[in-house]
């Protein structure tokens, strides 16, 4: 019997006719945080062998293995940044490489660049323009209860019925009942529970 590389040069259309049975699924997600970009990558059976940012497969932090998703922080593996001035903002561009064999180049193998745009924000700007600050001290306001609108509330545990015997111990499996009753001066509300 060959050996299987003797038998792969004796027929490279074997190698055509062979597929990985693992696929990427969809376009890849791109999440926007505040300090990195994240690309999720869906498959068809197991994680992606490998996830890099291009030109970077040696680099620790730009590197993800046998996990579906990256995360980049902005500036680092080769990501750029570009300012923009209409609309006032910065554009991350990041360019990745999704390897599904780990040893081998294979045809599902995928090369994908992702972006981000994080609007400049004018919001301590628009506040020292709108907010007009007063140079007295303002009046703290104590919580005010009216005694004849609030209502004056009583609890119990009744036995077996909402009217029963009022109880402090009762068996398990017994049926008791919580009664809630407030008299607010004008109607009397019954809450069963």
């Amino acid at each position: 019997m060959l050996p299987l590389a003797l038998l792969l040069l004796l027929s490279p259309n074997v190698l055509l006719a062979l597929r990985y049975p693992n696929e990427i699924v969809e376009t890849p997600t791109v999440v926007c945080e505040t300090d990195r970009i994240v690309v999720k990558v869906r498959t068809t059976s197991s994680n992606p062998s490998i996830i890099y940012a291009e030109d970077y497969h040696d680099t620790a932090e730009c590197v993800a293995r046998h996990m579906n998703r990256i995360e980049i922080f902005h500036n680092s593996c080769g990501m750029t940044a570009e300012r923009m001035k209409t609309p006032s903002g910065t554009t991350y561009r990041i360019c990745l490489a999704v390897q599904i064999h780990p040893l081998f180049v294979t045809e599902s193998d995928r090369s994908y660049c992702a972006q981000c745009v994080y609007m400049d924000s004018n919001i301590v700007e628009d506040l020292q323009q709108t907010i007009a600050v007063s140079e007295s001290v303002p009046n703290e306001l104590d919580p005010q209860f009216d005694e004849f609108s609030t209502p004056k509330c009583t609890y119990s545990i009744r036995r077996g019925t909402v009217d029963g015997t009022p109880i402090h111990y009762a068996t398990i499996g017994e049926t008791v009942f919580h009664v809630w009753q407030c008299d607010n001066g004008m109607s009397v509300s019954l809450f069963v529970f």
